[in-house]
């Protein structure tokens, strides 16, 4: 088995897959059209709180809510992830704030 310069062991994606059961990704959460647009960098503003959800919900059945994250963190890679998509997601406040919920 390979090691890491650290000396701990790299498990191969099959290991992985293996060990751990089906590796899920965050986007296999979202509806094929939402994730059309994303992987075509037209995603639209109704698209972002679906983008969250589907973030939120991986970062869950990793347990990530219980490290601490919280929703918001789901929404700021989601608007990284858009920015340097060169997508702009402008919003105000109110908005901001009720997709964190």
């Amino acid at each position: 088995m390979r090691k890491t310069d650290d000396g701990n062991n790299i498990l191969s994606v099959a290991s992985r897959e293996a060990i751990y059961g089906h590796i899920r990704r965050w986007t296999d959460y979202l509806p094929s059209d939402v994730y059309d647009r994303l992987c075509n960098c037209s995603t639209t503003s109704q698209d972002i709180s679906v983008l969250t959800d589907a973030k939120w919900r991986r970062m869950i059945d990793l347990g990530k809510d219980r490290e601490g994250f919280i929703k918001e963190d789901a929404l700021v890679f989601v608007l990284e992830l858009l920015d340097s998509n060169g997508i702009d997601t402008e919003m105000d406040k109110e908005t901001y704030e009720s997709l964190c919920r």
